[in-house]
Protein backbone atom coordinates (compact mmCIF):
# COMPACT_ATOMS: atom_id res chain seq x y z
CA UNK A 1 0.00 0.00 0.00
CA UNK A 2 2.56 2.21 0.78
CA UNK A 3 4.48 1.71 -2.87
CA UNK A 4 1.09 3.00 -4.39
CA UNK A 5 0.82 6.21 -1.82
CA UNK A 6 4.19 7.57 -2.36
CA UNK A 7 4.19 8.16 -5.97
CA UNK A 8 0.89 9.35 -5.25
CA UNK A 9 1.56 12.17 -2.72
CA UNK A 10 4.83 13.11 -4.71
CA UNK A 11 2.48 13.60 -7.77
CA UNK A 12 0.24 15.62 -5.92
CA UNK A 13 2.87 18.06 -4.71
CA UNK A 14 4.34 18.14 -8.34
CA UNK A 15 1.53 19.77 -9.43
CA UNK A 16 0.27 22.05 -6.69
CA UNK A 17 -1.45 25.39 -8.04
CA UNK A 18 0.60 28.09 -9.40
CA UNK A 19 -0.33 30.71 -6.70
CA UNK A 20 1.05 33.73 -8.73
CA UNK A 21 3.46 35.32 -6.31
CA UNK A 22 6.65 34.41 -8.48
CA UNK A 23 9.31 36.67 -6.91
CA UNK A 24 12.54 35.47 -8.77
CA UNK A 25 12.20 38.10 -12.01
CA UNK A 26 13.01 37.73 -15.16
CA UNK A 27 16.57 36.79 -15.63
CA UNK A 28 16.19 37.55 -19.52
CA UNK A 29 14.16 40.64 -19.38
CA UNK A 30 11.46 39.61 -21.38
CA UNK A 31 8.69 41.18 -19.37
CA UNK A 32 6.00 42.72 -21.44
CA UNK A 33 6.17 46.39 -21.33
CA UNK A 34 3.49 49.07 -23.10
CA UNK A 35 6.47 52.23 -22.22
CA UNK A 36 8.74 50.95 -25.34
CA UNK A 37 5.59 51.89 -27.94
CA UNK A 38 6.18 55.63 -27.58
CA UNK A 39 9.71 54.84 -29.18
CA UNK A 40 8.71 53.66 -32.06
CA UNK A 41 6.71 54.90 -35.42
CA UNK A 42 3.26 56.21 -34.68
CA UNK A 43 2.31 54.71 -37.86
CA UNK A 44 3.47 51.05 -37.51
CA UNK A 45 3.75 50.82 -33.16
CA UNK A 46 4.27 47.72 -31.91
CA UNK A 47 0.91 45.73 -30.35
CA UNK A 48 0.25 46.36 -26.80
CA UNK A 49 1.13 43.53 -24.54
CA UNK A 50 -2.76 42.16 -24.58
CA UNK A 51 -2.25 42.21 -28.01
CA UNK A 52 -4.34 44.96 -29.40
CA UNK A 53 -3.53 47.91 -31.26
CA UNK A 54 -5.67 51.00 -31.66
CA UNK A 55 -8.50 51.50 -34.62
CA UNK A 56 -8.76 48.95 -37.12
CA UNK A 57 -5.28 48.23 -37.31
CA UNK A 58 -4.55 43.98 -37.04
CA UNK A 59 -2.02 43.09 -34.59
CA UNK A 60 0.66 40.69 -35.82
CA UNK A 61 2.94 39.28 -33.27
CA UNK A 62 6.14 37.19 -33.08
CA UNK A 63 7.49 36.31 -29.31
CA UNK A 64 10.08 38.92 -29.61
CA UNK A 65 8.27 41.67 -32.26
CA UNK A 66 5.20 42.67 -32.88
CA UNK A 67 3.36 45.35 -35.62
CA UNK A 68 -0.15 47.03 -35.27
CA UNK A 69 -1.00 47.00 -39.53
CA UNK A 70 -3.31 49.80 -40.30
CA UNK A 71 -6.30 49.35 -42.79
CA UNK A 72 -6.10 49.41 -46.45
CA UNK A 73 -7.86 48.97 -49.78
CA UNK A 74 -4.71 49.63 -52.05
CA UNK A 75 -0.89 50.24 -51.42
CA UNK A 76 -1.64 53.96 -51.77
CA UNK A 77 -3.40 54.04 -48.36
CA UNK A 78 -0.65 53.01 -46.48
CA UNK A 79 1.99 55.37 -44.86
CA UNK A 80 6.05 54.45 -44.96
CA UNK A 81 8.15 53.67 -42.14
CA UNK A 82 11.60 55.42 -42.19
CA UNK A 83 11.41 55.72 -46.00
CA UNK A 84 10.35 52.41 -46.54
CA UNK A 85 7.01 52.46 -48.75
CA UNK A 86 4.11 50.48 -46.99
CA UNK A 87 2.28 47.59 -49.04
CA UNK A 88 -1.49 46.75 -48.76
CA UNK A 89 -2.00 43.03 -48.65
CA UNK A 90 -5.59 41.69 -47.28
CA UNK A 91 -6.99 44.52 -46.05
CA UNK A 92 -3.60 45.72 -44.07
CA UNK A 93 -0.79 47.01 -44.47
CA UNK A 94 2.60 45.60 -44.02
CA UNK A 95 6.29 47.20 -44.42
CA UNK A 96 8.22 44.84 -46.73
CA UNK A 97 12.20 44.05 -46.01
CA UNK A 98 14.66 42.05 -47.55
CA UNK A 99 18.37 41.13 -47.71
CA UNK A 100 18.43 44.43 -49.38
CA UNK A 101 15.85 46.54 -47.86
CA UNK A 102 16.60 46.70 -44.07
CA UNK A 103 13.97 47.47 -41.29
CA UNK A 104 15.07 50.55 -39.04
CA UNK A 105 16.40 50.59 -36.43
CA UNK A 106 14.24 49.25 -33.27
CA UNK A 107 12.57 47.02 -36.14
CA UNK A 108 13.21 43.28 -37.25
CA UNK A 109 13.04 41.66 -40.48
CA UNK A 110 10.87 38.87 -39.90
CA UNK A 111 11.22 35.89 -41.97
CA UNK A 112 12.82 38.62 -44.54
CA UNK A 113 9.35 39.86 -45.64
CA UNK A 114 7.94 42.31 -43.10
CA UNK A 115 9.14 44.38 -40.73
CA UNK A 116 8.38 44.46 -36.78
CA UNK A 117 8.86 46.09 -33.81
CA UNK A 118 11.31 44.97 -31.38
CA UNK A 119 10.07 43.75 -28.00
Amino acid sequence: MRAVLLPFLVALLACKPDSGDDTGGSSTGDACTDDAIGDKDPNYPPCTCDYKCEGGSQCRFTSNSSICQPECMEDAECPSLSGISGKCNGGHCYVPCNAQTACPTGYVCLENIECQAER
